[in-house]
């Protein structure tokens, strides 16, 4: 395989995953800020986690070198650790999506308005926590599906995926340390125009 080939191929797929990474980051800041439109930002991340799921899978298994390396004796068992954790962590997230989606399903049929749109003090914790630790694993699971695709590619490739991964994740990083200083601005506001910082 030539050089323009490699390239062409590994950049289709970072851009694959960088578009779904993009659509989680915005299903992940809209699910956290905004409580009138959860259920449907469950419903998308459902679908956003199976996509997520498929392709991640798909695209390890027709690693050629992965097969190999489960014979290696040094590799073999922290390969089938960092797979079973893969695949338990991805089935674990269908089931808890399918809870929450169920409860919401629930809750729109309950004697309750739901459009009330204020879910009780207990629920929303709950809510928050298991949003909080979505977020969280989804990262770790994005993370570990990474290495383990780094570490049975051939040295090209992996030339490749850091050159343009390290370039992705620079202008990320850019663009939240944007954001992280206009929120700080915004805060001094609150001493610039002698605003109360409690109630």
């Amino acid at each position: 395989m030539d050089s323009s080939t490699i390239f062409k191929t590994t950049f289709d797929i970072l851009f694959r995953y960088a578009v779904l990474i993009l659509m989680f980051i915005i299903s992940f800041f809209t699910i956290m800020k905004n409580y009138t439109t959860q259920f449907i930002m469950f419903i998308v991340l459902f679908i956003l986690n199976f996509f997520g799921s498929v392709f991640v899978i798909r695209d390890i298994l027709f690693l050629p070198n992965f097969y190999m390396a489960f014979a290696s004796p040094s590799m073999s068992s922290y390969l089938t650790f960092f797979t079973f954790a893969l695949v338990v962590t991805v089935l674990a997230h269908f089931c808890s999506l399918s809870i929450i989606l169920a409860v919401f399903d629930y809750g729109k049929k309950s004697k309750y308005d739901f459009r009330v749109k204020k879910m009780s003090e207990k629920n929303t914790k709950i809510l928050t926590d298991f949003k909080k630790i979505f977020i969280s694993s989804t990262a770790l699971v994005g993370l570990l599906a990474f290495l383990l695709v780094y570490k049975h590619v051939s040295p090209e490739i992996q030339e490749l995926m850091f050159k343009i991964i390290s370039t992705m994740v620079s202008l990320a990083l850019l663009g939240m340390i944007g954001y992280e200083l206009f929120l700080s601005v915004q805060f001094l506001k609150t001493k610039q125009h002698h605003n109360p910082l409690y109630q």
